[in-house]
């Protein structure tokens, strides 16, 4: 599927002929691992390893690897071994035959590096440096403590690309080597070649594929490098990490697992049978599973019919028994139960049960038997969206089921079973567990014992089920002596000691749709032919793009994620978001609509779940005024003819659309415009940071170049040219190192010109840079430039869409006319007049399974919108995909679709039959189960080169909640709130924690229960209850089966003000004002539990990304804080008296994944250090760390005019600048005081000054 190379060069310089240069055994051992895992797993057509090269071999192999380089090539280059650094600030990779003292005749040059990768014609590059720098010319120990010369390394690699490079501890410490173990490591040569290791056991399975596109991507790999870092290093200190013109999503380095996404398991042995519907009854040889097969004609076909067998099996599956349908039920006769009993395998067939078989067949469904009988009654059932449920009555399903036929023998027909009994997904859905985990667990547990259909100790095994899932048992279980009907009046829940045997209920409309539309060979179905006209020809390979997408319409403010989102959704034929909880998604949908209507396209809405489709279309509303119109249901159609009329009888003005769109385009280029001068602020105060970070390590030296320099004539260009010449032996050499002493009263030794050569050069930049921020026109404000312009872009937005939609209803009222004319000849069905309607009514929405409302036209609308396509099936999204020329597909990447569909063993046999390979379907993310639109997309999308957007900036949400959930489940990449968003303060904690140890008791399978636990919870329930503001919803979150019924018995019972859903993890969208979780396990749980235990991680991601005002955590405090992790950091910060209560060791605390800490890099940030220290010697109350609304500011100072806030910018671009400022707002509305700004350039430079300026600040 690649369209371009993927090269790799991999150099490992670890002998040396120069003594003062030892071996790098690590080095050697981690460029060999690391060329192991990308020649395993990263799909590379060239990997080369050079181990030891000498000068000329590494030159010639760098020049011919990128002159042979293409636009559309991924170039990944890999170097370990020495650093040198030289007097002037150079830097020389050391090959096998360099000479340390001669590093400009011997080693290669980084700058050649970086001036051959600039002038490559591929943008998409990687640099991985794993070096131990040294000081040319000083054999000394000294001289081997170089460090990273951070400065030096970002010049000469400036615009490359991503660069990711190993930071360097003291090497004074002498930390044993362990690979020499005993002997001790003066210098630190086993640190070089430990990044890359880690690397290297990164791409073999340890980092996670945070976007879900497949791939470990560079970004992937440093964030897990971040957020391993202890265990990296040894010591913690920070790997340094560089990134060029784009942000490393686009270089993907190894075939990766999901993170959260869909699972890749196999699927198993084949057992049972192919059921109705297509498909062959014998099946074929094995298929081609080559994932590089192209998807042509032929393909989509078997991919569109494998479609189709899973969704009509997975339909069968969550079907009920309808108990009004004539012939659609029988109840097994009066006796002992035949088949899971085990008292007849092969019971003879009644004449009203035989009727039922024969017309099941006649029309193509399937007939499932179970025992025992449940009724449910639909107001209690969680897990059932409202399309589900049944107008009136209760609904009917066996506890255990399995699908039957009749084989005829001479006595007449008999039942027999065609696989295996489970416990009914129908059942376990509606009841709110639809975890794959809870039917997999109990899947095992009945397999346990069986023999066929026989289900060993089936009285006991019922009972236990029935009280583990909390239903009410009307009759005594008893599989001996069954009742030979149900009881219709009264009708009351429970269970019934009845076996039942019925045909799976008709598919519902919206599944008859999604099958009607995956009828390729059909006239009213999708046609292949004409796939390459569609949004959905991107799954098959690159599709051009690069349209001109006009000025974005931002009538709500949107943040710079979504806006680049937004340009590229009407450019280019495929994007794909990814959009954690809370990221402002339904704004980005709105804007996409409004985008579309004002550029004259037709645009789709859908999503999986009705209220998000409601969500976006309130969104998109102008004025009040309804901009999308709902489709889908049988409802929204009926409402069709009213909506139109509405229409035509309402008066549109709104100016002249080319006017506003004219000023539209005039205000959006201001915004760029205050935009780049934001960037050139960034980029020159970034600089600066860099050189007086640098100045401030040379000044601790006892090199301060201010000092050194101050009192010379001489540029300190001048000095480092001298420095640099002064390494020459004989006399000359002699002489230069005398007019130093003189010049500068300094040493001449070796290790004193290096560092002499470091301090001119730092000196001569930071001079440079000083200037050069002087002569710029600086803003005195650029935050209000920014917000005026801003401003303006949105007011001429809305002024724009209205013009654009009064000017198309204008232009279509005949459109309009024909339209309702046809729905009222025709009926709400008919699709007459569609396409020449969207002329006017250009925006709609519907469910990603109402699509068939829609007529089946390829390239209907010019743009879909696809939201929350984490949840939506890959056979749902074929359909939406090809009504539409582009498409906008954004979901949560950590999120997968129900696996309510066929099982694993009917999968299997669909895919054979359809003749494709696992690995195929795999890779592309196109399964029938577990796959998501999203995924499939984002896999579509690698395969282009084209990386996957993100939405990060969070919006609606408590901050502190947000930066939890994203440095713990997202990498880090979307802890800034939007600028736009006031968070009022909650009241009480945002994070709770209530402690109680409890039991945990095993229950049926692998699931368990803890009662104290769950009645603490029912208790913070009932608090919340009554302290939170109408309106406010609660949800209660378990990862246990048995818990959640008994916790949903306890809420219940209560009673309560609010709604209060108690469920999975699975069964919260949107979100919640306050999440509860119990996580159950606690101390003294059975062994097997307490190991499990980390691998609940989608409860917590659940409590954390749908809370939007609070969290509160019951359970063991002291179990889960010796987890590590997010447990012991939600326990630390929510815990009243901030510490788990001490009970010792806690024996069988799982270790929980690590998460980069971004407050422990603050405390260490040098730039606050010194600010700090000003501050205390002006000021005598400064407070670290405060907290205002959720969010941050690093100090708190009083001042002679009050408090004032402190913010330190230590943002390395415009766009981190514009959220920091936006922050500065944020925290300003949050605790009315005073915020300043203060750039790490100045605290580290001029820390006295800038803290005079704090303390003015309110005046």
């Amino acid at each position: 599927m690649s369209i371009g190379r993927r090269r790799a060069l991999l150099i490992a310089a670890t002998s040396h002929t120069d003594p003062v240069l030892a071996d790098l055994p690590v080095a050697r051992a981690g460029a060999r691992s690391l060329d192991a895992v990308l020649r395993a797993h990263g799909r590379f057509d060239e990997t080369t390893l050079l181990l030891d090269p000498d000068r000329g071999r590494v030159q010639a192999a760098v020049r011919s690897f990128l002159a042979d380089s293409r636009p559309d090539d991924l170039l990944l280059l890999f170097f370990t071994g020495y650093g040198l650094v030289t007097g002037d600030g150079r830097l020389f990779l050391a090959a096998r035959d360099t000479v340390s003292r001669r590093p400009r005749r011997t080693a290669v040059p980084v700058g050649l590096l970086g001036d051959l990768l600039r002038a490559a014609p591929t943008p998409t590059a990687a640099v991985l440096l794993d070096c131990r720098h040294r000081t040319a010319g000083d054999p000394s120990a000294a001289g081997a403590r170089a460090g990273l010369p951070e400065v030096e390394l970002r010049r000469e690699l400036h615009g490359v690309g991503v660069v990711v490079s190993a930071a360097e501890r003291d090497a004074t410490t002498g930390r044993p080597d362990p690979h020499l173990p005993g002997r001790p490591d003066p210098l630190g040569h086993a640190d070089c070649g430990v990044l890359t290791l880690a690397a290297a056991a990164a791409l073999a399975g340890a980092a996670e594929d945070r976007d879900g596109d497949g791939w470990i991507d560079a970004r992937d790999l440093v964030e897990h490098l971040c957020a391993d870092l202890g265990r990296i290093t040894g010591l913690g200190q920070p790997v340094a990490l560089r990134f060029g013109e784009h942000d490393g999503g686009a270089v993907r380095l190894v075939r990766g697992r999901g993170a959260g996404g869909p699972e890749r398991a196999g699927t198993g042995a084949l057992v049972g049978h192919l059921g109705p519907g297509r498909g062959p009854s014998a099946l074929p040889g094995p298929p081609d599973d080559d994932p590089a097969l192209p998807l042509d004609a032929a393909r989509w076909r078997a991919l569109l019919d494998y479609h189709a067998c899973c969704v009509r099996r997975a339909a069968v599956v969550r079907s009920f028994a309808d108990l009004d349908r004539a012939g659609g039920h029988v109840c097994w006769p009066a006796g002992p139960e035949p088949l899971f009993s085990g008292a007849d395998p092969r019971p003879a067939l009644g004449s009203a049960a035989a009727d039922l078989v024969r017309a099941a067949v006649e029309r193509g469904e399937t007939v499932r038997y179970g025992y025992p009988t449940v009724l449910l009654d639909p107001a209690d059932l969680p897990g059932l969206p409202d399309a589900e449920l049944p107008a009136a009555g209760l609904l009917a399903a066996p506890l255990f089921v399995v699908d039957v036929d009749a084989d005829a023998a001479i006595t007449g027909p008999r039942l027999r079973a065609l696989s295996a009994p489970v416990v009914n997904p129908a059942v376990l859905r509606a009841l709110g567990h639809p975890g794959r985990t809870d039917s997999v667990e109990l899947r095992e547990w009945l397999a346990d014992g069986a023999d066929g259909p026989v289900i060993a100790d089936l009285a006991c095994r019922t009972r236990r089920l029935l009280d583990d899932l909390g239903i009410e048992p009307v009759d005594t279980i008893d599989p001996a002596r069954l009742r030979g009907g149900l009881a219709r009046l009264p009708p009351r829940p429970g269970a019934r000691n009845v076996a039942l045997l019925y045909r799976a209920a008709p598919p519902a409309v919206a599944v008859s749709g999604v099958l009607a539309d995956l009828a390729c060979d059909e006239e009213t179905g999708l046609r292949v032919q004409r796939i390459g006209d569609t949004a959905l020809a991107a799954l098959a390979g690159p599709r051009p793009g690069g349209a001109d997408p006009g000025a974005p319409v931002d009538t709500r403010g949107l943040g710079e994620p979504q806006r680049d989102a937004l340009r590229s959704a009407m450019a280019e034929t495929l994007t794909v978001v990814a959009g954690p909880p809370g990221t402002a998604v339904t704004g980005l949908a709105a804007a996409a609509v409004q985008s579309a209507v004002v550029a004259g396209q037709s645009v789709l809405v859908a999503a999986p779940d009705a209220s998000t489709v409601e969500s976006v279309a309130r969104s998109a509303d102008v004025d009040a005024r309804p901009l999308v119109v709902r489709t889908g249901g049988p409802r929204y159609r009926a409402a069709e003819p009213q909506v139109l009329a509405e229409l035509l009888g309402r008066e549109h003005g709104g100016g002249d659309p080319a006017v506003r769109y004219a000023s539209l385009r005039e205000d959006w280029t201001s915004l760029r415009t205050a935009e780049r001068t934001v960037d050139a602020v960034a980029a020159q105060e970034h600089e600066l940071a860099l050189l007086a970070r640098a100045r401030s390590r040379l000044a601790a030296a006892g090199w301060d170049p201010a000092a050194v320099f101050g009192s010379t004539r001489r540029s300190p260009e001048e000095w480092a040219r001298r420095a640099g010449r002064a390494f020459g032996r004989g006399v000359a050499g002699a002489l230069r190192r005398a007019a130093i002493r003189r010049g500068l009263g300094v040493p001449a030794d070796p290790a004193s010109l290096a560092m002499l050569g470091r301090a001119a050069r730092a000196e001569h930049d930071w001079r440079t840079a000083m200037d050069r921020w002087r002569r710029s026109a600086v803003p005195a404000d650029p935050a209000a430039n920014l917000d005026a312009a801003a401003g303006c872009h949105r007011l001429s937005s809305l002024d724009c869409l209205k013009a654009a939609v009064a000017s198309r209803i204008e232009g279509g009222r005949q459109a309009i006319a024909n339209r309702l004319h046809s729905l009222n000849w025709h009926g709400a069905r008919s699709w007459a007049g569609f396409p020449w309607l969207l002329t006017a009514v250009p925006a709609w929405a519907t469910t990603t399974a109402g699509a068939r409302a829609l007529p089946p036209e390829a390239g209907l609308f010019d743009l879909v919108v696809l939201v929350d396509a984490g949840n939506c099936p890959v056979a749902e999204a074929l359909p939406l995909l090809y009504r539409a020329k582009r498409a906008l597909v954004v979901g949560d990447p950590r999120r997968g679709t129900s696996p309510a569909g066929p099982e694993p063993e009917e999968e299997l046999r669909y895919r054979q039959a359809a003749r494709l390979g696992e690995r195929w379907l795999t890779e592309r993310a196109l399964r029938g189960t577990g796959d998501s639109g999203y995924h499939a997309c984002a896999a579509a999308l690698a395969a282009t080169g084209r990386p996957v957007l993100w939405l990060d900036e969070h919006d609606g949400r408590h901050p502190r909640l947000a930066a939890l959930a994203d440095r713990h489940f997202y990498g880090g990449r979307s802890t800034a709130p939007a600028a736009r968003t006031h968070h009022p303060a909650p009241r009480g904690r945002v994070v709770e924690w209530r402690d109680v140890v409890g039991g945990c008791a095993r229950t049926v399978g692998r699931s368990c229960v803890n009662p104290e636990e769950a009645h603490e919870v029912a208790a913070a329930v009932r608090a919340l209850d009554a302290a939170l503001p109408a309106g406010a919803a609660i949800g209660v979150v378990a990862p246990y089966r048995s818990q959640r019924t008994l916790l949903s018995r306890l809420v219940e019972h209560a009673g309560r003000r609010r709604e209060v859903r108690v469920g999975a993890a699975e069964a919260f969208r949107g979100e919640w004002d306050v999440m509860v979780l119990s996580p159950t396990i606690c101390a003294g749980a059975p062994a097997d539990l307490a190991r499990r235990a980390t691998e609940c991680a989608d409860a917590w991601h659940a409590v954390l990304t749908r809370a939007s005002r609070r969290v509160v955590v019951v359970g063991d405090a002291a179990f889960w804080s010796a987890c590590g992790g997010l447990p012991a950091e939600l326990c630390a910060e929510g815990l009243i008296g901030g510490t788990a209560p001490g009970r010792g060791a806690v024996a069988g605390a799982p270790a929980w994944p690590p998460a980069d800490r971004g407050a422990a890099r603050r405390r260490r940030d040098p730039a606050r250090q010194s600010l700090l220290d000003a501050l205390r010697s002006m000021s005598d109350e400064v407070t670290e760390d405060v907290s205002a609304g959720g969010h941050h500011a690093d100090l708190r100072v009083r001042t002679p005019h009050g408090t004032t806030l402190v913010v330190v910018d230590r943002s390395g671009s415009g766009r981190e600048l514009r959220r920091l400022l936006g922050r500065c707002v944020q925290l300003h509305r949050s605790a009315g005081e005073p915020v300043v700004r203060a750039p790490a350039w100045r605290c580290l430079h001029d820390p006295d000054g800038m803290a005079k300026e704090i303390l003015n600040a309110g005046a």
